[in-house]
């Protein structure tokens, strides 16, 4: 039977361009199908060694037109779709597809598509002073086989975009749960074979077969594992007459199935078992949870149930929102510093990748790009694989990191790889939380550069004062620092600094000439993985599975919050460009910092003093800026500043609001999200945490109504959990009351479910 024409059992439709394959009587050549639907432009490459074997192809760049009914297969009826017109798909197409066929507006593009697409190899340079779009639409139309001798293996990739790395438009696809245990080997076999021919390629110079095999190692995630276009087809089957076709060399069959896939309509598009419809939201995220506590998340879990929902991407006010939170100018980046021969590289170690793999959560949800943790957990199997070229994957998978984080790969691929899929969270007050999730195999080989034992070494760096890299229990040691400091010293003052988003407005440039100026060779090499990842205007794509589309922005400047190198790659330049000459002051004050939050404590005179410098060098050196409105100072209850004789930077900490029961002001500020001041600012501030715990705690618990048992399960293992954090870093005196609150809580819950009274049942 054909599957959408292409060598399967599952039985489908075969509609589109015809492509013939012709070749001399071999086994190899009987083997060799029909294929349906492949785009205009797309060459069947020869089987790889077997040179006997010569294919005639032929296919034309046509509109959209079905074929004679007499060269169409007969579907069986009950698969029919109706009648089927494939897009037309140009090779040289910048950006795919919208859902709707239309190319995607020129607004949406990133900026510097010309140098791009250059390097990707499906443009010639354009003159500076023509448009990219026009450039494009300006490109001869592509060749057909028999005037291009080029018959290399890799080939048919010349047909795959920065759209189909990106999933724009109908490019995006959900993948399968559960690859069988063959088909893993057979695809970590794929791998080695992408990354030997990007080595081969960049020792013979060929960079036009080095971008193919770069192109193949980037979609083959989707080309494997993507959900098929009829729901009653055997997964497992698909992946492997997929797998079997690159066995077999048939690169061309691999791709044109996957664009034909990408050529469907929305309502014939494969769906994921999360968008199942159900009775309403209540039950669709009630199903979703015991999922996720089942796969013993109860975190996720958790967050799935307290969530505020998501923004609507299609309003203009969410998107201006959006924009707003990533500037789009910002200082050149100096990678001069690449070209010398004895500048330090990164080393990555096996072993320390394979620890990398193995910790990924199978449940995280992927990025814009086809690679996710499930893939990348898959072809990691090496006990299991028998051959010895699929044990290779993760010797394979280190080499190809060492090019990555080097630098040694084309720019176009890290503007691909730097590339984050956008989901913009509701905040309790309305406002936006952008989300971004990247590449998962970028996460991985990052995740293994920076290990525990470079995170120490930039501890000892960025040390004493900046905790949050490296140190262990370092936010409860900052807390307890300020909580005594505050309290025993009746001359103490301290200032917490507001920076206005910090992570996402730092100068990129800054982490860079800082990295480079580092005495240790081991964090110097840093500035390599720093300067290409963060050189790029990076995509951010919003927008559904099916339906993707790019941000009116860019990620241009700041740091991905959530990425293992932000951290790090924020702490360097905050420690070295600011707080270290902060502390180099004449009576400089002691400074503390739990990553942007900063604090700086002493006497009133100091403190004050060096406010105004640190605000200074923050936007100087590192393009940020404090808010003094909402930053803040504390003081010991003790302390009197005289009036007239010091004035504060900034308002004095204390609740705005006060119940109309309190008639005492309350002063303080809240450090780590601890509470720090006087009695009745900790007994608000706590009370404000207990509102939101049990409001969630109530959620919950009605959302889990038909779940007794994981009603139960998240009452004892999560919710009477969540206020161990106060309990921890806030005295006793003061926590008595949230806890008979949570055991009083805990009580009813369980006498709901239980549906008995608790207390009542007699012991003994």
């Amino acid at each position: 039977m054909l599957y959408r024409g292409i060598l399967t059992t599952g039985g489908g439709r075969s509609h589109g361009i015809l492509l013939t394959a012709m070749a001399a009587d071999t086994p190899d050549a009987r083997r060799s199908p029909r294929v349906a639907n492949a785009p205009p432009g797309l060459a069947l490459g020869a089987a790889r060694g077997r040179e006997n074997v010569q294919q005639t192809l032929f296919t034309r760049a046509l509109a959209p037109r079905p074929l004679p009914a007499s060269r169409m297969p007969s579907p069986p009826p009950k698969r029919r779709r109706g009648p089927f017109h494939p897009l037309t798909m140009r090779p040289n197409a910048v950006h795919g597809l919208l859902g709707n066929g239309a190319p995607i507006p020129q607004q949406t593009m990133p900026a510097g598509p010309r140098n791009i697409m250059h390097d990707i190899g499906l443009l010639p340079i354009a003159s500076p002073s023509v448009d990219p779009a026009d450039a494009i639409r300006q490109a001869p139309p592509p060749p057909l086989v028999g005037q291009q001798p080029d018959a290399h293996p890799f080939q048919p990739f010349d047909s795959i975009t920065p759209s189909h790395v990106l999933g724009l438009g109908t490019t995006s696809f959900y993948s399968v749960k559960y690859i069988p245990q063959a088909q893993q080997e057979l695809i970590a076999i794929a791998v080695v074979d992408c990354i030997e021919q990007i080595e081969n390629s960049r020792t013979a110079s060929d960079d036009l077969n080095r971008d193919r095999a770069l192109k193949a190692l980037q979609i083959l995630p989707v080309l494997f594992t993507r959900l098929p276009p009829d729901s009653q087809t055997n997964h497992a089957r698909v992946i492997a007459l997929r797998t079997q076709q690159w066995v077999d060399g048939n690169f061309a069959l691999l791709i044109a199935d996957y664009l034909s896939d990408c050529a469907l309509p929305a309502s014939d598009r494969p769906v994921g078992n999360n968008t199942a419809s159900s009775r309403d939201r209540d039950e669709r995220t009630a199903r979703r949870a015991v999922h996720l506590m089942e796969e013993g998340s109860l975190s996720r879990a958790r967050r799935e149930m307290t969530s505020n929902g998501l923004h609507d991407h299609s309003d203009p006010n969410v998107l201006a929102a959006l924009a707003s939170k990533h500037p789009q100018t910002r200082k050149p980046i100096d990678s001069t510093f690449l070209a010398d021969p004895n500048f330090p590289r990164i080393k990555i170690d096996p072993d320390i990748l394979m620890t990398a793999i193995r910790e990924l959560d199978h449940l995280a949800a992927p990025g814009t790009s086809p690679w996710n943790n499930t893939f990348l957990l898959a072809i990691s199997q090496v006990i299991s694989f028998k051959t010895p070229r699929a044990k290779q994957i993760i010797l394979s998978l280190t080499r190809y990191g060492e090019l990555f984080v080097n630098g040694n790969l084309p720019s176009w691929l890290y503007y691909l790889a730097t590339a984050v899929r956008n989901v913009s969270l509701k905040k309790p007050d309305g406002g936006l939380r952008p989300i971004g999730m990247g590449c998962s195999l970028r996460r991985v080989l990052t995740k293994a550069v920076l290990h525990e034992g470079v995170n120490r070494k930039i501890a000892t760096v960025v040390g004493p004062q900046q905790v949050a890299v490296g140190v262990k229990s370092g936010i409860s040691m900052s807390v307890f620092g300020a909580t005594i400091h505050l309290g025993d010293d009746p001359e103490a003052t301290t200032i917490k600094a507001d920076v206005q988003n910090a992570f996402g407005s730092i100068e990129r440039s800054a982490v860079v000439e800082v990295l480079t100026e580092m005495e240790d060779p081991e964090l110097r090499a840093l500035a390599r993985l720093a300067c290409c990842l963060l050189s790029p205007a990076s995509p951010i794509t919003i927008g559904p599975v099916g339906a993707r589309v790019l941000a009116p922005c860019n990620s241009v400047i700041g740091l991905q919050q959530g990425s293992n190198e932000g951290m790090p790659f924020f702490a360097l330049p905050l420690h070295v460009r600011v707080i270290k000459k902060i502390t180099c002051l004449p009576n400089s004050p002691l400074v503390s910092s739990i990553a942007d939050d900063i604090n700086l404590s002493g006497n009133a005179t100091a403190v004050f003093a060096a406010f105004p410098q640190l605000t200074s060098l923050l936007l100087s050196e590192l393009g940020l800026t404090v808010q003094p409105t909402k930053s803040a100072y504390a003081t010991h209850p003790n302390a009197a500043i005289a009036a007239g004789a010091l004035t504060p930077p900034v308002p004095l900490g204390q609740r705005e609001q006060l119940p109309a029961s309190t008639a005492l002001p309350a002063l303080g500020i809240v450090h780590g999200g601890v509470p720090i001041g006087d009695d009745v600012f900790i007994r608000l501030h706590l009370d404000d945490v207990w509102k939101k715990v049990e409001a969630d705690a109530r959620r919950i618990h009605n959302t889990l109504r038909d779940h007794p048992q994981h009603r139960h399960q998240m009452l004892t293992l999560s919710t009477q959990h969540t206020i161990d954090y106060w309990l921890q870093h806030v005295h006793p005196d003061h926590t008595l009351e949230i806890a008979q609150r949570m055991d009083a809580l805990i009580t009813e819950l369980s006498n709901d479910i239980a549906g008995i009274d608790i207390d009542a049942v007699p012991l003994g």
